[in-house]
């Protein structure tokens, strides 16, 4: 997540998202919950919370909650939570609400399998711990939906703010997913909403008021050195076989966070992998989370076709 100066999303999202009753604004979104948050229904999927993905290991960050269909040739989207890399749970609950599990009530009701995960969390690992925990989310999830059901190629990674980032560069590092047993082309496509850290070498990101120092005290380290800006971009993992993007922000979100999603469509165009733009009107940093579960929206409407009717199992560049 690229973060906007002192005003910037960064305070305000992770008082919102992660530490409610903290910090002032945490009211505002209690207030509101009720307003924009609908409970889904998974209809007839079979729920199962708090599943290791890595056998053998007992820790509740490497975990996920699997919302699975009934039938079979359904889709599979994992899902992966934000919180600026170091906060955040696929647990969260705001006012009582549970936002992220909601997501997988709400498209397993549309005939969507759907896997929330954990992962671990800075500054307690590294960096590329984090994409390795993904990686294996994904693989687990990838497994049990297709012994459940799920078409094979119908796979789909979808995050919010950091989570886009992660969710993002493991769709598209391909050695991630296929030393875990997952080819890359069963990757269908790719939901990012409200992300950030796509290229962290950009500019006019910092120029729109991004602090470089807030993810050079994340990805920066020994390992990297001074390199760390391009080690831990998405960008460079981009060519004419990446598969096809739907990208999602708020109309309200920081013109930071805007050019980063922005900057991903331009380098997807440039490479010829079909990816679509959405703005959520009207919509902030963290009400994107909630917009992806209230019918209607940009964003429901946006992710529940393109997971729906993308063409899967096809070579997307030229």
């Amino acid at each position: 997540m690229i973060p906007g100066g002192r005003s910037s999303i960064l305070s305000y999202t992770l008082a919102l998202l992660v530490s409610v009753g903290l910090g002032g604004c945490a009211p505002i979104y209690y207030v509101g919950m009720p307003l924009v948050y609908d409970r889904a229904d998974a209809g007839s999927a079979a729920v199962e919370r708090d599943v290791s993905y890595v056998r053998g290991v007992e820790d509740p960050k490497r975990t996920v909650d699997l919302f699975l269909p009934r039938g079979s040739g359904w889709p599979l989207m994992i899902f992966v939570h934000g919180g600026g890399w170091n906060h955040g749970d696929k647990g969260l609950r705001v006012g009582g609400k549970d936002v992220y599990r909601n997501i997988g009530r709400y498209y397993a009701g549309k005939g969507i399998g759907v896997a929330v995960i954990n992962y671990r969390l800075l500054p307690g690992v590294h960096w590329k711990t984090q994409l390795n925990d993904v990686a294996d989310a994904v693989s687990y999830s990838w497994q049990r939906a297709v012994d459940a059901g799920a078409d094979p190629k119908r796979l789909f990674l979808s995050g919010h703010s950091a989570g886009a980032q992660l969710a993002t560069r493991v769709a598209l590092d391909g050695s991630l997913l296929s030393t875990r047993g997952v080819a890359p082309a069963n990757v269908c496509g790719v939901v990012a909403v409200s992300g950030g850290g796509y290229d962290m070498e950009d500019a006019e990101t910092y120029a729109l008021g991004a602090q470089f120092s807030y993810l050079q005290d994340r990805f920066g380290n020994v390992d990297t050195g001074d390199s760390w800006s391009h080690d831990a971009s998405v960008v460079q993992f981009i060519d004419a076989n990446s598969p096809p993007f739907l990208i999602l922000y708020g109309e309200r979100e920081p013109r930071s966070l805007q050019r980063q999603s922005q900057l991903l469509a331009d380098v997807l165009t440039g490479a010829g992998v079909p990816n679509n733009v959405r703005v959520q009107p009207k919509h902030t940093h963290p009400r994107m989370v909630l917009a992806m579960t209230t019918e209607g929206r940009v964003t429901s409407t946006a992710i529940e076709d393109f997971v729906l009717h993308e063409q899967c199992g096809q070579t997307t560049g030229q």
